[in-house]
């Protein structure tokens, strides 16, 4: 038997149920040809063990809500998991996620009405909300389509960036390196290593040649709320992008993780993303060597 942790306590889901020959032998073919085209798992991981999961990527836990049955909660975990085998190709954090056992991923759980995915950053959870029901197309489209699927990198981008700015460069007046839900335009200016990428990055996704930068303007024309402007959700839609741009170099493409889910201005472009692309692998880096001591 196969333990999944559902709301703190523990269910059994064994190998051979119906719910693992559905996700083994007609689920993989539906869902993660589409989400993750060209997949090999190497076959000395074991995917089928939510604890083994857990301790593989050092995850703090994984929880699902009650309107999931085994089949859903056995389908979003093996998309996590095929997630983290291709995010950690780019973070290189040596299967380290969760980072020491700091994060916990929700899959409808805990969600925000309204919303697809949210991070909690004063519990550490990742909320993926679950695929919507009682519509009259199928279950696999609506998985493949609808909730917070595509959601996990900018997610993430808002973990990597409040737990760094709250744990491994601590800094009292601000509690994430970006600056949170700050609009300001300037640098934050703190002057330590990684808080300074944050700033770097910042400041060049807001500004170019000594002015607005294009993208930047046409955020402002379009008249959108001041939640589009904050320095922590620019971050964490520049970090969809970079992901995405990483992966792509060596071929993967991986919907789980990235997929725009609002209109295309609200993104850097490519040729902005190379402006920024150095400080994000430096910023990557620097907090490899922390969480590596």
């Amino acid at each position: 038997m196969k333990p999944i942790k559902v709301n703190n306590t523990t269910q059994e889901v064994s190998i051979g149920s119906k719910a693992h020959q559905y996700w083994q032998y007609r689920g993989y073919e539906k869902y993660f040809k589409l989400l993750r085209p060209g997949l090999k798992i190497p076959k000395n991981l074991n995917y089928n063990n939510v604890n083994q999961i857990v301790k593989l990527y050092n995850l703090r836990g994984v929880t699902f809500g009650n309107w999931l049955n085994n089949e859903d909660r056995l389908n979003y975990l093996h998309a996590m998991f095929i997630a983290f085998y291709d995010m950690n190709k780019v973070l290189k954090f040596g299967y380290n996620i969760g980072i020491n056992k700091n994060l916990t991923v929700c899959f409808g759980d805990r969600g925000i009405p309204g919303s697809l995915a949210h991070y909690n950053a004063a519990s550490l959870v990742i909320n993926i909300n679950r695929f919507e029901r009682g519509t009259q197309e199928d279950k696999e489209i609506r998985f493949l389509t609808t909730g917070g699927i595509h959601s996990f990198a900018h997610e993430y981008g808002h973990f990597l960036d409040f737990f760094a700015g709250s744990v491994l460069e601590p800094q009292k007046a601000h509690f994430s390196c970006s600056g949170g839900h700050s609009i300001r335009r300037s640098k934050m200016g703190y002057n330590s290593p990684m808080r300074e990428q944050f700033d770097i990055i910042l400041d060049k996704i807001i500004f170019a040649n000594g002015k607005l930068s294009a993208y930047y303007q046409n955020l402002l024309k379009k008249n959108l709320t001041e939640y589009w402007f904050r320095r922590t959700e620019l971050f964490a839609r520049a970090f969809e992008v970079y992901i995405a741009n990483e992966l792509n170099q060596i071929g993967i493409k991986n919907k789980f993780l990235t997929k725009p889910q609002y209109e295309q201005f609200t993104y850097i472009s490519t040729q902005q993303l190379q402006s920024v692309l150095p400080n994000f692998r430096k910023l990557i880096s620097l907090i490899r060597k922390k969480i590596q001591k």
